[in-house]
């Protein structure tokens, strides 16, 4: 069911009709003992309105919830309440407790390794540890941490723009105040701060991408817990998920996670299989110039794009799509305007993120009106369009929503967009026009 980030005003209205209270499931009530309610009990006759709207309940399987009559008030079970409502809702057996939240509620561990100080070099690293339940074990992280949105809650968190400046991060970082901080900055992500790193204790560290190979080595090197993870492939994702889990002693969590991730993927591909495949030009970084000031000579670089051998690959052809430059290999391939034009792509996605700078990203236009491409079917049908930066390269729990995301952008007749909880990049630079409330970023 399509979430509403609003979910307390629409559970309001829900709430005019129906009490929160009663029958969480039969199967639940009678393991742990609770009240259960007789079939005979049910009132199939009563209405359920969603903000005026006839609203109808069901099950995933698509059995209909109809309300019941106990004691002479009407109830509804809370999970289809609360999914109605947009909120996310859970079951604790083991402290018999229904638990809603207006964010996805993590599992929690059932042998999470003890006294753990984990370090995460990237964001990514980050993500997958609070998906595991771990998130509060966390004592360094890089700069650019700024998902899931409870991370923003730790004392101390700040945006990354006053890192992004630094020449050295060891030289030019205030160690006392990361050290004040609930959780450090150690890094940005391609580099480290070893006083911060020395002072924090990890028991173990995280990190990911080819561009961190070297800081991995470095801290082995040192003596330290570290893990690396460069996943080519979705299946590598899992993998590195299921790893994380070992690690951290959340074994039992990764696997329920990567299942239901399977399952997911399985769902989109039973509909993408059947649809016609657009050619998809996803472009991580656009042509950009300089001029060496010694000799004057211009310099000309990219544009750049994700060829095979990287997730994009699988997340492209999953949501439906044909990665323009799937014949070459490389997670950073540079291509020409000319190559591009060739191939006559149906799509092209640019990057876009929070306060991006303009010499950091392009426009829609500067797309458009490139050397050629106006030939091209994505600017003939007008299907040029950014994408979240974050969402789509940051490769762990969130990736089945970038490929949710993905069939929202190339086959929006069949899927629904996504609540990915970030700024819909899609309807161009909004961020230009009003400012991005902070739940967006």
């Amino acid at each position: 069911m399509k979430r509403h980030r609003k979910g307390t005003v629409i559970l309001s209205a829900v709430l005019a009709l129906v009490v929160l209270l009663g029958a969480v499931g039969s199967a639940v009530a009678a393991e742990s003992g609770m009240k259960t309610v007789d079939k005979t009990l049910y009132y199939p006759d009563v209405n359920v309105t969603l903000d005026g709207e006839e609203l109808v309940l069901t099950t995933e399987q698509g059995q209909v919830l109809e309300p019941f009559l106990m004691d002479g008030t009407t109830y509804l079970p809370v999970r289809a309440v609360a999914e109605a409502a947009g909120l996310y809702v859970d079951w604790d057996e083991g402290k018999t407790e229904v638990k809603l939240s207006t964010r996805p509620i993590t599992p929690e561990p059932e042998n999470p390794v003890e006294g753990q100080r984990i370090i995460c070099l990237s964001p990514s690293m980050v993500e997958c540890v609070y998906a595991l339940g771990l998130g509060d074990s966390i004592v360094g992280w890089s700069a650019y941490t700024d998902y899931p949105e409870e991370v923003k809650d730790t004392a101390g968190w700040e945006p990354y723009a006053p890192y992004e400046t630094m020449l050295d991060i060891n030289t030019e970082l205030d160690v006392e105040h990361e050290l004040a901080k609930e959780v450090a900055v150690v890094s940005r992500f391609y580099d480290y701060n070893e006083e911060v790193i020395d002072a924090l204790e990890p028991t173990v560290i995280l990190a990911e991408s080819e561009a961190q190979r070297g800081m991995y080595e470095e801290l082995t090197a040192k003596g330290y817990n570290t893990h690396f993870y460069d996943p080519k492939t979705l299946e590598d994702i899992y993998e590195m998920m299921l790893d994380i889990g070992e690690v951290l002693g959340a074994r039992d969590v990764a696997e329920e996670l990567v299942a239901g991730y399977r399952e997911r993927v399985a769902e989109i591909q039973a509909i993408t299989s059947q649809l016609d495949k657009p050619k998809v030009y996803f472009e991580i970084a656009h042509q950009s110039s300089y001029t060496d000031e010694t000799s004057g000579t211009s310099y000309t670089y990219g544009p750049y794009t994700n060829a095979s051998g990287t997730p994009f690959d699988d997340m492209i052809a999953i949501a439906g799509g044909e990665n323009l430059f799937a014949d070459l290999t490389g997670d950073y391939t540079e291509v020409t305007f000319e190559d591009v034009v060739e191939r006559n792509p149906d799509v092209i996605l640019s990057p876009m993120w929070p306060d991006a700078k303009s010499h950091e990203v392009t426009t829609i236009y500067e797309i458009m009106t490139r050397p050629g491409f106006e030939t091209t079917n994505a600017v003939q049908n007008s299907r040029v369009l950014y994408y979240d930066s974050s969402l789509m390269k940051r490769f762990g729990p969130r990736t089945i929503t970038a490929i949710e995301k993905l069939a929202y952008l190339l086959h929006p007749y069949y899927f629904e967009d996504p609540d990915t909880g970030i700024t819909p990049w899609e309807l161009g630079r909004i961020d230009q026009f009003e400012p991005i409330p902070d739940s967006f970023r």
